[in-house]
């Protein structure tokens, strides 16, 4: 059994995040178990997320960008979810959660800590990459100054996704070549749906990619 910790985007919850990975997880078939948590700070619905929602709901993100603590504590909180709930071979994250995930991946190579706390991760519609040791939220200004992120990974953006597109691809360039997988696809919404053959064949094709380089490498 593969176990996968996933992490919706900002201004999602739960259900919402279920909802949008419900094909590609319905194709990859029972060996995976999908353990979705919520974010803990309230924020406003992102707007792209109005068909999913029904009545009143809570929308949730993982991290405050404005807070004076920076991504550190947030850094701390994904770990320990993830010791006390795991293990989990992958964490699953989307759009900023994504952002949140890389940086913690890169501070712990950048501090020569080997034993990350997932063997492999997969981002969906990546956000920007932030500066994993900055004491506040910050864009990642040189690239080259990090070891990028050790683990095996999978990118998954749209081709036509306005507002993901250009972060995602930046995302995938902090991930080590040999071991990444890069999809993008050509469905109208950031993460296929069933309507979508050839996306979502290839969504299945690039996870199950880097789920077979966590276990097989």
């Amino acid at each position: 059994m593969t176990r996968v910790l996933c992490l919706h985007g900002y201004g999602s919850n739960t259900k919402i995040f279920e909802a949008q990975t419900a094909a590609f997880r319905r194709e990859l078939g029972p060996e995976f178990e999908w353990h979705f948590v919520e974010g803990g700070i309230s924020v406003p619905m992102d707007p792209e997320l109005q068909e999913y929602c029904m009545g009143e709901e809570n929308f949730f993100s993982f991290f405050d960008a404005t807070s004076s603590h920076g991504p550190a504590k947030y850094f701390t909180e994904i770990e320990s979810y993830a010791t006390s709930h795991g293990p989990f071979d992958l964490v699953m994250a989307m759009c900023f959660s994504g952002s949140l995930v890389a940086a913690l991946l890169m501070y712990k190579a950048h501090l020569g800590r080997h034993h990350q706390v997932f063997k492999g991760a997969i981002f969906l519609s990546g956000g920007g990459v932030m500066d994993p040791m900055a004491r506040t939220f910050k864009p990642l200004e040189d690239a080259s100054a990090y070891a990028k992120i050790p683990i095996p990974t999978a990118n998954i953006w749209g081709a036509s996704d306005e507002i993901h597109r250009k972060t995602a691809a930046e995302l995938a360039l902090v991930c080590c070549t040999k071991i990444n997988v890069n999809f993008i696809h050509d469905a109208d919404t950031p993460i296929a749906q069933s309507r979508d053959k050839k996306a979502l064949a290839g969504t299945v094709k690039a996870i199950r990619r880097t789920v077979d380089e966590v276990l097989f490498s």
